[in-house]
């Protein structure tokens, strides 16, 4: 079955610090800022479960 277009919109940002000789990031990731309810046409769950509405990730990163 068909299934209606959607509008995606994401963002994501992430900073880095460098500090000796390791590196520490910052980031955030915005998924779906548009909260639009979306369905994926090749799941067979699509007329029961939407994909995911708006979402917030934030987190840091050490390398070492």
């Amino acid at each position: 079955l068909e299934t209606d277009a959607y509008l995606e919109l994401n963002f994501d940002a992430q900073f880095v610090f460098p500090i000796a000789q390791t590196e520490l990031t910052a980031f955030v990731y915005l998924k779906n800022v548009l909260d639009y309810e979306r369905r994926s046409h090749v799941s067979f769950l699509k007329d029961v479960a939407p994909l995911p509405g708006r979402n917030l990730e934030m987190g840091m990163r050490w390398k070492f």
